[in-house]
C-alpha cells in the first residue's frame, strides 16, 4: 500500500521468509535466555507501529532492488544504502517522520537480528534528534482556564446552531467537550483517543467517571477520574443527542468520540480538530498533548502551594516525570483538588 514519500509498504506476507520467521520468534518468545525476547513484551501498538516502519523500509529497499532475501537484516543496510534511504525520505517528509522512521526500523532490526552491527541506524537516529523548542512552546501555553473558556464556548455555538447542518454542530459541539475535558482532565491522547462508553467511561451513581486499567496506561497505573461537575450535563447531552448523529445509522460501537464519517473518530482526526481551534481563537496551536504542560504550568501560576498536585493530575508515577512538580494526591483527589483551581480562576462564572 502506498505509505507518504512515494514509498510502498511491503506486507508482512511478502517479507523475505527469514525475515518473517524472526519477527514472528521477537514477537512471541518466553525464554527469558532468548536475546530478541524484549519484543514479546511490547504493547500491541508498538509491534504494528515498528512493523509498519521495517515494512516500508523493505519496501523501498525492494523498489530498488536492494532487497536481498538472503542477507541477514541487519546487513542490508551500509553507509551508501542508509545514505540513499534518508535522501528519499528528506524530499517529501518532515525531520520528524523521518527519524520515527529510522527510530522504528533499528528497533526491528535490533529483535529480528540482534546480533547485527546497528551504529549507522543509531547515528542516523541521532541525527534527526534535536533539542525541542522549549521558547516556541512557551508562546503555544495556554491557561487551562481560556481553554476550558473556548470548550464551552464551541459547545454554546453548537447549542445556538452556528452551522445549519446538524451533524456539523454535533461535530462542533463534541471537540467543544473534547477540549474542555482535556483542559480539566488532560489525559493522555493515546488514552484519551480510544475511550469507550460502558468499559473507560462509567455512568454512576455520582455521574460520569473516567477509569482506565493500567494494562493501557503508559506507567501501567489505573487511572480513576471524575468527569468535572461542570461537564457532567455536557457530556449527557453529547452521549444523548450528539454523538447519535455523528453515528447516524451506520455506527452501533462504543467509542466515545465519533468522527464526521460516521465511526470512532481517530486520534489524527481528534488533534487536529483540537489544533484547529485552539489556533483560531488564541493565534496559535495549542496539541493535545500541550494540554498537560498547560495544566501544570496554571496550577503553578495560580496556587503555587498547590503545585504537588500536578504529578497526580496528569497520571505521573512521581516527581521525576513532572520535573518541578511534586506527587501529593493522587486519582480522585488530585483531579477534584485541580478542578478547584481552576473554579477559582474563573470564579464568577455560572460554569464552575
Amino acid at each position: 500500500m502506498p505509505n507518504g514519500g512515494g514509498f510502498r509498504a511491503l506486507p508482512f506476507c511478502d517479507w523475505p521468509v527469514q525475515d518473517q520467521a524472526r519477527w514472528a520468534r521477537a514477537c512471541t518468545a518466553s525464554d527469558p535466555l532468548d536475546e530478541p525476547e524484549f519484543a514479546s513484551a511490547w504493547r500491541p501498538s508498538t509491534r504494528l507501529t515498528v512493523a509498519a516502519a521495517y515494512g516500508i523500509a523493505l519496501g523501498w529497499l525492494l523498489q530498488h532492488d536492494l532487497l536481498d532475501p538472503n542477507v541477514l537484516p541487519g546487513e542490508r543496510w551500509p553507509k551508501t544504502v542508509l545514505r540513499e534511504y534518508i535522501t528519499a525520505m528528506e524530499g517529501t517528509l518532515s525531520s520528524g517522520t523521518v527519524r520515527h522512521r529510522l527510530l522504528n526500523l533499528e528497533r526491528a532490526v535490533a529483535v529480528i537480528d540482534p546480533k547485527s552491527d546497528r551504529h549507522l541506524l543509531r547515528a542516523a537516529v541521532k541525527r534527526f534528534t534535536s533539542p525541542p523548542d522549549r521558547s516556541r512552546k512557551r508562546e503555544r501555553l495556554q491557561h487551562s482556564a481560556q481553554l476550558a473558556e473556548l470548550g464551552f464556548k464551541l459547545m454554546e455555538a453548537a447549542e445556538q446552531g452556528r452551522d445549519p447542518i446538524a451533524r456539523r454542530n454535533a461535530a462542533l459541539f463534541r471537540t467543544g467537550l473534547q477540549i474542555a475535558l482535556l483542559a480539566m482532565r488532560p489525559l493522555r491522547m493515546r488514552n484519551f483517543s480510544t475511550l469507550v462508553i460502558g468499559v473507560h467511561v462509567l455512568r454512576e451513581r455520582d455521574g460520569w467517571m473516567i477509569r482506565i486499567p493500567g494494562s493501557e496506561s503508559k506507567n501501567h497505573r489505573p487511572i480513576e477520574t471524575s468527569v468535572p461537575r461542570t461537564l457532567q450535563s455536557a457530556m449527557d447531552r453529547y452521549i444523548d443527542h450528539y454523538r447519535p448523529l455523528l453515528a447516524g445509522d451506520r455506527y452501533h460501537g462504543t467509542r466515545l468520540w465519533l468522527g464526521y464519517r460516521f465511526g470512532p473518530q481517530s486520534a489524527h482526526t481528534l488533534q487536529l480538530a483540537i489544533v484547529r481551534e485552539t489556533e483560531r481563537a488564541f493565534g496559535l496551536p495549542v496539541n493535545p498533548h500541550l494540554f498537560r504542560d498547560c495544566a501544570a504550568t496554571s496550577i503553578a501560576i495560580d496556587d503555587p502551594t498547590s503545585v504537588r498536585i500536578a504529578a497526580s493530575v496528569l497520571g505521573h508515577a512521581g516527581f521525576g516525570s513532572t520535573e518541578k512538580y511534586y506527587n501529593l494526591a493522587t486519582g480522585l483527589k488530585a483531579g477534584r483538588a485541580y478542578a478547584s483551581v481552576l473554579r477559582a480562576r474563573r470564579s464568577g462564572t455560572k460554569r464552575l
